[in-house]
């Protein structure tokens, strides 16, 4: 679910951004597909080619919880 070249981050006058970057599998941000590049928060909860259905995780995908200093 995961590829290699899967999501791009970037930093922007100070702020975090991650963009989409796979055609299949998308990417996350607090369960909600992004569609363009999205401005990351602290402790905000990536997906990498999954969501979380009904409080569970794909087992497939990759999860991370965002810590924006």
């Amino acid at each position: 679910y995961v590829s290699r070249t899967h999501a791009k981050l970037t930093i922007e006058g100070g702020a975090v951004y991650i963009e989409n970057l796979s055609s299949t599998n998308f990417t996350y941000v607090n369960n909600k597909k992004i569609v363009a590049k999205t401005e990351l928060k602290n402790e905000d909860e990536l997906g990498l080619g999954g969501t979380n259905i009904n409080g569970k995780c794909q087992s497939e995908a990759a999860y991370f919880l965002g810590r924006i200093e």
